[in-house]
């Protein structure tokens, strides 16, 4: 049986690695919520939020679900500007490099 919140966390940082354009994405969370087979996702954008912001996301959401034929989606977007901490999560997809503490190497 396939871990669907493992392969959800793999195929959202893969979406993302083959089709983000924005350099506004600074992460996603994604959240498969078994009871309803939901793929919760959150947008953690750096700037004001516009509408093609929101369309650009979108696009990557649509990606992420396809991958999930019997699943549905949410989708949240956030405000959350850079050098401001992204929250606490197991959930990140996907986090920009400058936005994971984990990839910063020391000088």
């Amino acid at each position: 049986m396939i871990d669907m919140q493992a392969h959800l966390l793999f195929i959202t940082n893969r979406i993302v690695q083959l089709y983000n354009e924005s350099n506004k994405l600074r992460g996603i969370t994604a959240f498969w919520r078994e009871d309803d087979e939901t793929a919760c996702l959150g947008f953690y954008l750096d700037g004001p939020v516009s509408d093609e912001d929101i369309e650009d996301a979108s696009d990557l959401a649509t990606g992420i679900i396809s991958h999930f034929p019997e699943g549905f989606l949410e989708e949240e977007f956030f405000r959350l500007d850079y050098p401001q901490p992204l929250p606490e999560s197991p959930f990140w997809g996907y986090r920009r490099p400058d936005s994971d503490p984990e990839s910063i190497k020391p000088g």
